[in-house]
């Protein structure tokens, strides 16, 4: 009931951040799409952790998520994320990541590689193995984003729907509104939610993926590709 009261509040707060001004950078229309079970419409989007980026978006309630499956010999498309149970019990990989929160890991399934691959992330309470496609992949802390979005460069970040995720899991927990950060409590949402970036190149990499892990599930991914910005003249 709980669960479901929060993906209901916070897909209403993704459907309301249509063209409304960008936190971090200007004013700029971001539309919003909460996708169907098993859907992967992407939607143009800008910046999440780094600066500068213009995204491609697929918010999804955290069921709909969950309810991807593929099999265990499938690969998915780079930028998505699928259950896999069919992997359960199998080798992964190496271990490469471990989350403060909970008991999600990443593993890498050639770690001495430098292209594109599969990963899993595990830690879920179905006990079954995320895939996803990245050449490396980190975990980012709250602490961590808002340090980045709220610091000297906050100018330089775009207001999206992975924000507004976030932002609607910060006012729950902190009691305070889209573009403060939460202070104090930070350390609670530390507790319960982190990202998860998954990068397309090892070093320099043009594109990646954020995931938003809240209490358990994924509620918001976005694919990202770094704009070029114009030179003094």
């Amino acid at each position: 009931m709980i669960k479901a009261a929060f993906t209901l509040a916070l897909v209403a707060a993704l459907a309301g951040c249509a063209e409304r001004p960008n936190l971090f950078g200007g004013a700029s229309r971001a539309q919003s799409n909460v996708a169907p079970s098993g859907a992967n419409t992407p939607q143009e989007r800008r910046g999440l952790f780094s600066a500068f980026a213009r995204e491609h978006e697929t918010v999804f309630a955290a069921e709909d998520l969950d309810q991807m499956d593929v099999a265990f010999e499938a690969t998915v498309p780079f930028g998505t994320m699928a259950r896999v149970c069919g992997a359960k019990g199998k080798p992964l990989g190496n271990l490469v990541g471990t989350s403060s929160v909970g008991d999600f890991k990443i593993y890498d399934t050639a770690p001495a590689g430098v292209a594109v691959r599969k990963f899993y992330l595990t830690g879920f309470a179905d006990a079954c193995p995320r895939q996803f496609m990245a050449a490396t992949a980190v975990f980012g802390a709250p602490s961590k984003y808002e340090a980045l979005h709220y610091g000297e460069d906050k100018g330089s970040y775009i207001y999206g729907a992975t924000d507004a995720a976030y932002d609607k899991i910060k006012e729950n927990t902190c009691g305070v509104p889209a573009g403060e950060p939460c202070g104090r409590k930070i350390r609670k949402i530390d507790g319960h939610t982190t990202f998860l970036s998954a990068y397309e190149l090892a070093e320099e990499s043009e594109r990646w993926t954020d995931f938003l892990i809240h209490n358990g599930s994924v509620v918001a991914t976005a694919l990202k590709t770094k704009q070029t910005l114009p030179t003094d003249q």
